[in-house]
């Protein structure tokens, strides 16, 4: 799938997915929001800019078609609190294999996320590649980097 193909596919998901969740944002105060950016990486900051469907593209790690199997949350011993999101995956754009068809892939838990009130429907999902360290991704700039289709 070409480069701008993708892009048109972020452009028209964006719209329609994202007032929801902008609504949903907007009910936090402007300290919490700060306190995010503050106190997290450069990638969480992502979650407050604006970014272009090109910029969505060039910063994930993992792009793909498919949908949510399941969600499950898992705590250890290294107090790292993680949600275990798993993925049918239908087709894949950047990242994985052509021939996967499921994903696992995990999220510290204390992260606001829309993968946290989506459905069962088909998404493009743009991750960003998982960290060596933790294991652990979120999606590229937040909502920005899921699309309804």
């Amino acid at each position: 799938m070409k480069k701008s193909v993708l892009i048109s596919i972020f452009l028209l998901g964006n719209i329609c997915f994202a007032s929801k969740f902008n609504a949903l944002a907007a009910n936090k105060t402007d300290k919490s929001k700060q306190e995010i950016v503050t106190n997290s990486s450069s990638r969480a900051y992502a979650l407050t800019k604006k970014l272009s469907a090109e910029e969505v593209y060039d910063h994930s790690g993992l792009v793909f078609i498919g949908s949510l199997k399941s969600k499950e949350n898992i705590y250890n011993e290294s107090n790292i609190n993680k949600i275990k999101y798993s993925f049918i995956v239908e087709t894949s754009l950047k990242g994985l294999e052509e021939d996967t068809k499921e994903i696992e892939l995990y999220q510290w838990a204390n992260l606001s996320s829309p993968l946290n009130s989506i459905d069962e429907s088909r998404y493009m999902f743009c991750f960003y590649e998982p960290s060596k360290n933790t294991g652990l991704t979120s999606l590229v700039g937040g909502v920005q980097g899921l699309n309804k289709l």
